[in-house]
């Protein structure tokens, strides 16, 4: 006996299940465990953005067979998502209103069409919006991962200024660029990412990059108008910069390829793979720690991933380790880490700064902690340490061996070998007391390295820390410290108002370089409003 039945009756077969499927409410949780299923999934976006005339065109868009379409429109029905219309003879899968509302809860649809767009505004206020779109008048190519389309760009500037334009690009390559090298994009410090030139409706280009400064992320345009300086146009914290790049270009194209068929494709895997590391904390870890090396951490040999597992071990603060890596990247990890050990044994119990703890819990009392920038805070501890030891703010500490004098050292610095990287020092601890590596530099640029480490300690307190070339929040701590410190701006502006003293003078007289007298007058003398008598001691 055939076991084959004719087309017609199979057909009314499905419609009689599907017409039967019992009245569902919200409180009926057959919905989850349908939308659970990925096959699911796929089919109900595919009926949301397609719009399919048939349960056969559904099942050549999603690419399978016509039963096992329907056996998941049998489910799907019964959970209360579809409903199946008839028109004649055809049958026609349609979202119900709880099918549509699950779809958009779970971000499985884009909402509005075409794509979503991030609106908001980052760490400093500023209103920022970033958003991808496919061209409505290029053809869907379904054969390959390709939508050409625009990202979208909208920023409100610090000087007051806005930009708005787009950037015409095959999003699908571009995003997917972005989303393989997204550890390295977010976590390596003071590297811009170059995304491409907006261009305004009125054919003004405005070239946009992202810049990691540790714990934030910088977007910076570049403007092509006449003495237009590059200008920060939003900032974000790290987390929060990753889920406005996940939410408004990455998971919108992964959307759009499937809304063509194009399921389980390169950059849904790397959308998927973010996510899931994100979730596990080890390796989130893990993962940050390897793009500030400049790694991708899928894609690394068993040996340089013991090596970023070390990494994490050796530097538990989160900070100190991602500027670190920053400094000595990939291929200077090994050597940062040896340098490191011989340094800190040749150094023994020479380069001692026992005072710094006494200090730190001192002056975080003295100092002003909650200020908004992280320089600000540098300047304010500075002022504190040099009132706590009792420095007037006119007398200079007498270069480097002075310096630590102040700070406990026994006996004078003993100058390192030179680091690898961009570091420039290391400072650990010996017995509970903070020891100082730092190479020669010459008699100034040591001094200034040595207050920037002194001013890291006695701000974060951490057991290791680096000073570095690098531009990050911490380092800038450190920077606006050692100028505070070594040649405090209270007293360059008495000197030169009041003196009428150059500018190289000061910087001999204080044993720093010239630039720093200079940047310290540039940033303050504009609050100057009455002479500055208070602390300067009876002699220049």
């Amino acid at each position: 006996m055939s076991n084959v039945i004719s087309g017609n009756a199979l057909r009314d077969r499905i419609l009689a299940k599907l017409s039967a499927k019992a009245e569902r409410t919200e409180d009926n949780l057959d919905w989850l465990k349908a939308i659970s299923v990925p096959s699911h999934r796929e089919l109900l976006t595919l009926i949301a953005q397609e719009e399919p005339g048939s349960i056969g065109q559904l099942a050549e868009l999603a690419g399978k067979a016509q039963p096992n379409v329907s056996r998941s429109l049998s489910a799907l029905a019964s959970a209360g998502l579809v409903e199946i219309e008839t028109s004649g003879r055809v049958a026609i899968p349609r979202l119900t209103t709880l099918g549509l509302e699950k779809l958009q809860q779970f971000r499985l649809v884009p909402q509005p069409v075409p794509s979503p767009r991030v609106d908001g505004e980052g760490t400093d206020g500023r209103a920022f919006e970033l958003g991808v779109s496919a061209s409505p008048d290029t053809p869907a190519v379904l054969d390959r991962d390709f939508i050409q389309g625009s990202f979208t760009l909208n920023a409100r500037i610090r000087d007051g200024s806005s930009f708005e334009g787009t950037y015409d690009v095959d999003i699908v390559k571009e995003v997917g660029h972005l989303t393989h090298n997204w550890w390295r994009v977010i976590y390596r410090a003071d590297a811009p990412y170059h995304v491409g030139v907006f261009r305004s409706t009125r054919g003004k280009l405005a070239a946009c990059s992202f810049k990691s400064t540790g714990r934030n992320v910088e977007v910076l345009l570049s403007r092509s108008e006449p003495d237009m300086a590059p200008a920060v146009a939003a900032i974000f914290s790290t987390t929060d910069f990753e889920n406005l790049l996940l939410d408004s270009l990455a998971k919108p194209v992964v959307l759009m390829l499937r809304s063509r068929g194009r399921y389980d494709r390169p950059l849904e895997s790397n959308v998927s793979q973010i996510e899931e590391t994100r979730s596990y904390p080890n390796e989130y870890q893990f993962a940050r720690t390897a793009g500030a090396l400049g790694l991708i951490p899928t894609a690394l040999s068993e040996q340089a991933a013991v090596s970023v597992r070390e990494l994490v071990e050796y530097i538990d603060d989160e900070d100190v380790r991602l500027d670190f890596a920053s400094a000595v990247l990939g291929e200077d990890l090994n050597a940062g880490r040896e340098w490191v050990a011989r340094e800190m044994e040749a150094a023994g119990q020479g380069n001692r700064l026992p005072r710094l703890p006494e200090l730190r819990k001192e002056c975080l009392l003295l100092a002003n902690m909650e200020a908004n920038r992280p320089y600000k805070i540098g300047i304010s501890l500075a002022k504190a340490v040099r009132k706590k030891i009792g420095l007037a703010c006119d007398t200079a500490f007498g270069g480097l061996n002075g310096l630590a004098k102040q700070m406990g050292a026994d006996e004078g610095i003993s100058l390192s070998s030179d680091p690898p990287g961009s570091l420039l020092a290391f400072q650990g601890l010996n017995n509970g007391e903070p020891i100082l590596l730092t190479s020669d530099r010459g008699p100034v640029g040591s001094t200034f390295v040595m207050a920037r480490a002194i001013g890291d300690y006695i701000a974060y307190g951490s057991r290791k820390s680096c000073v570095t070339e690098l531009y990050t929040e911490r380092q800038a701590l450190g920077r606006a410290f050692a100028a505070e410190l070594l040649a405090p701006s209270e007293a360059i502006i008495s000197m030169v108002h009041k003196e009428d003293k150059p500018m190289n003078a000061i910087a001999r007289h204080f044993g720093v370089g010239t630039e720093v007298v200079r940047r310290q007058y540039d940033n303050n003398s504009q609050f100057v409003r009455a002479p500055f008598n208070n602390g300067m001691s009876a002699s220049a």
